[in-house]
């Protein structure tokens, strides 16, 4: 067979094998789902939170994952030290607040859109494949690992790309907000870190909430 034609041929294996679709989960049970919760609560994301809030415990100065608008008040007021009026930090803190609870539910969509996809790799593989790798302390040092989730880090990367997309427009908002409320008070003669009205090519110096 000429180059030609075998490479056609290889074209063609290959957008046949890309539409192929998935093998069909196997049947639910009670002990494959309690096998999958516990896989779940293992899972690349999961543990990155674990670990973000086991380090804020044990260092004061570490950022939680999730603080209140008052918590994030007072740490931008200490990181700012300047003197506005009350008006100014009470409207910051409603910013603040609706930027928060943006965040949470953006995150809550997205662990729940990791979740299901997890789930629907996980409902692919054998009982005891599943036994193995919720009992393992280290379900990536099994062998059984790459057969079960082969695209873990692709799931992870779903789960922020989901996030960012639901709370993008929240973002926006709040930097449009921060940028005329900072305006309005003159903070960028005080702050150099300040909210600027061209936010969009001029990034602030002020650190996230969280």
């Amino acid at each position: 067979m000429s180059l030609k034609p075998l490479l056609a041929l290889l074209v063609l294996v290959g957008m046949l094998a890309g539409c192929a679709s998935p093998p069909p989960p196997l049947p639910d049970t009670p002990q494959r789902r309690e096998l999958m919760e516990r896989m779940f609560a293992k899972s690349t994301i999961m543990l990155s939170f674990k670990e973000l809030e086991a380090r804020a415990a044990a260092e004061p100065g570490e950022p939680k994952r999730q603080v209140s608008a008052d918590e994030a008040l007072a740490k931008h007021k200490q990181q700012m030290n300047v003197d506005l009026p009350a008006a100014y930090w009470q409207q910051r803190r409603a910013n603040l607040a609706q930027l928060i609870d943006a965040r949470a539910k953006g995150e809550a969509v997205g662990l729940a859109a990791y979740k299901e996809k997890y789930f629907e790799q996980l409902s692919q593989a054998p009982t005891p494949m599943l036994a193995a790798l919720a009992n393992a302390p280290r379900m990536d040092a099994l062998p059984e690992f790459p057969l079960v989730l082969p695209n873990d880090h692709q799931l992870s990367y779903f789960y922020l790309m989901t996030v960012a997309e639901e709370t993008f427009w929240e973002i926006e908002q709040f930097y449009q907000h921060m940028a005329d409320l900072d305006a309005q008070y003159g903070v960028c003669a005080l702050y150099p870190g300040c909210y600027r009205p061209d936010f969009r090519t001029a990034k602030p110096r002020l650190p996230p909430p969280d």
